[in-house]
């Protein structure tokens, strides 16, 4: 990472003169060391620090935040990620009731494997979680498949089919 002392010079408010002129003030940029901040190899190299089999949702949060920086257009995989997201989750936490857990890891591509089985059960369209688990599998890997999974809540996942299945 590069971390690159930028100067800005603070300038006096319009309509009145300059008491004495600041001395310029230093700030610091970080961002990568190397390759472009726009574009599809920027979303390319964010998509790959990423691990969806381990991750927060504030750490949804920082990579939607990422990608639109680098130009990612916004469509039904970027929504559907945001839905992961602290911010959307602490939403549903206070309408619906519940703790958010923004520091608790979850895993994307089971949690996507299991709503592509849910749908084809029940019978209902498909498309949207296969589109999906594809825009998953854009995304990092682990090392070791000790780092593959993360415990998910039967419990949960029971409650969500029940909540599902009633409306």
């Amino acid at each position: 990472m590069d971390i690159t002392p930028v100067l800005t010079q603070h300038s006096a408010a319009p309509n009145r003169p300059p008491a004495a002129t600041p001395a310029p003030t230093e700030a610091f940029s970080i961002g990568p060391a190397t390759g472009p901040t726009k574009g599809p190899e920027a979303i390319a190299a964010i998509k790959s620090r990423y691990d969806m089999t381990n991750i927060t949702p504030r750490q949804v949060d920082q990579l939607v935040s990422e990608l639109q920086d680098a130009g990612h257009e916004f469509g039904a995989e970027l929504l559907t990620l945001m839905t992961y997201g602290e911010e959307f989750q602490s939403h549903l936490a206070r309408t619906f009731g519940g703790e958010p857990q923004p520091h608790r890891a979850m895993n994307l591509i089971e949690h996507g494997k299991a709503q592509l089985d849910y749908a084809r059960r029940a019978g209902d369209p498909t498309e949207h979680w296969q589109m999906f688990l594809e825009y998953l599998d854009g995304f990092g890997t682990p090392d070791s498949p000790e780092e593959r999974t993360v415990p998910r809540s039967d419990s949960a996942q029971r409650l969500v089919e029940t909540r599902m299945t009633r409306s």
